[in-house]
């Protein structure tokens, strides 16, 4: 279940890069599936450098209007917190992008939509 997990949140933060970008390909290296699998199903895998690798991943990429919820993310210890701390980042991500869309397109749809009513 864990992996299904880790591997949603890692398309979840690839979604929201451009499909050729050095950084996209940069985070598939930082979040290697396989590796992490071969770690876990080795037992060596270490949950808080992996959940504290991608707090401070998300913390690069997201708007620094949530400087602060990265830093509390980063101060805790339980992994299941850390966890609730990076869906709900992820989250807040999908709504700061959907904001940033609707303003770049606004002006097209106003001015659009006012030669319709003249």
């Amino acid at each position: 279940l864990l992996m299904i997990i880790i591997r949603e949140i890692r398309e979840q933060i690839l979604t929201f890069l451009a499909p050729n970008s050095g950084t996209r390909e940069r985070i598939k290296g930082q979040i290697d599936i396989d590796l992490i699998e071969q770690q876990m199903n080795s037992g060596t895998i270490d949950y808080a450098q992996l959940f504290g690798g991608l707090i401070a991943l998300l913390g690069q990429l997201c708007s620094p209007a949530r400087d602060g919820l990265v830093e509390k993310a980063k101060k805790e210890t339980d992994c299941v917190s850390q966890m609730a701390h990076i869906t709900n980042l992820l989250r807040l991500m999908r709504v700061d992008m959907t904001n940033y869309a609707i303003r770049q397109i606004r002006p097209t749809i106003q001015a659009s939509s006012a030669s319709e009513f003249q």
